[in-house]
């Protein structure tokens, strides 16, 4: 088996994991659990933690490449986006989505389910989490567009409740292109009603630029 290989098996393996806990948050917020089953659970929880916790940390780039290179490369946005608390697989905050394309519309999208985990108002997604990933799918679009980018400012209107348990659907486009920077619009639905709407301004990164040395400083210094 090749070194590419065993990592995509243990990348399998940590998103195995990470559904299970994420089914045994979904418990521990809903249910109403026997005393002896909690204790049972820290203690099982402790060892894991304690187990896990001392292991060398995960390398988030090839040795040979700059940070630099790292984020304005569009091969590894599928391996970023695993990690990623708003939508990764291998993250147990982010909830379930699943990211799809259409060439000819020129969009992207998003499929959801928000269990009641993500609740705010009750019954509702919590909003703030909305315009999380509408902001991250904004980001996936421009990426997989060739322009690497960070967001300028993000607009959300919220046009109709949003509930939790039910499979809700993003899509977003490039509305403007205006060469160092671009407007995205995207729209939250629910059978084919809008729910939410959104826009954002990206600015798309140029390794020259001092704003952009401010980006990888703070990179370089996470990845030493």
């Amino acid at each position: 088996m090749s070194q590419g290989s065993l990592a995509d098996s243990a990348e399998e393996q940590k998103q195995r994991i990470i559904a299970l806990l994420k089914s045994v948050n979904l418990s521990l917020y809903s249910t109403v659990s026997p005393q002896s089953e909690l204790d049972e659970a820290e203690t099982v929880l402790q060892k894991l933690s304690e187990q896990l916790s001392g292991h060398p940390r995960r390398k988030k780039k090839k040795d040979a490449e700059s940070a630099a290179e790292f984020m304005v490369n569009p091969e590894h946005q599928n391996h970023r986006s695993l990690y990623t608390p708003v939508s990764g697989r291998c993250n147990v905050q982010s909830p379930d989505v699943t990211f799809t394309s259409d060439r000819i519309t020129k969009k992207a999208y998003a499929d959801v389910y928000y269990d009641e985990t993500f609740e705010g108002g009750l019954g509702l997604v919590h909003g703030g989490l909305i315009s999380a990933l509408f902001d991250e799918l904004f980001g996936l679009i421009e990426h997989h567009s060739g322009n690497p980018s960070v967001t300028g400012g993000l607009r959300v209107r919220y046009c109709k409740p949003t509930p939790i348990k039910t499979h809700l659907r993003y899509e977003a486009w490039i509305d403007q292109d205006k060469g160092r920077k671009a407007l995205v619009k995207g729209r939250l639905l629910l059978n084919g009603v809008v729910l939410v709407e959104a826009e954002a301004d990206f600015i798309r990164l140029d390794m020259n630029k001092d704003s952009f040395k401010a980006i990888n400083q703070y990179a370089e210094a996470e990845l030493e």
